[in-house]
């Protein structure tokens, strides 16, 4: 088979920065889908729901914002 027939797409961004940022984009979805959440579930299970839901969603939050930081310093071409 000719290698020129056979073309492999690569990504511009090499060694799982894409992933990084994926991986941060999807927690802060995360992070907004339980706090969504802790606010609108109702009596009786509200303040149990907030106490686990609210920090949940802090700690997503900030491991997403990490994740996303991190893939998008690392992607920066070096001169």
């Amino acid at each position: 088979m000719r290698k020129d027939l056979i073309k492999i797409q690569q990504f511009p961004l090499g060694n799982g920065v894409l992933m990084r940022m994926i991986t941060g984009g999807l927690l802060i979805a995360g992070a907004e889908q339980a706090f969504a959440h802790a606010l609108s579930i109702r009596f009786p299970h509200d303040a149990f729901a907030r106490q686990v839901l609210l920090p949940a969603s802090a700690v997503l939050l900030t491991v997403g914002v990490v994740f996303l930081l991190w893939g998008l310093v690392t992607e920066r071409p070096r001169s």
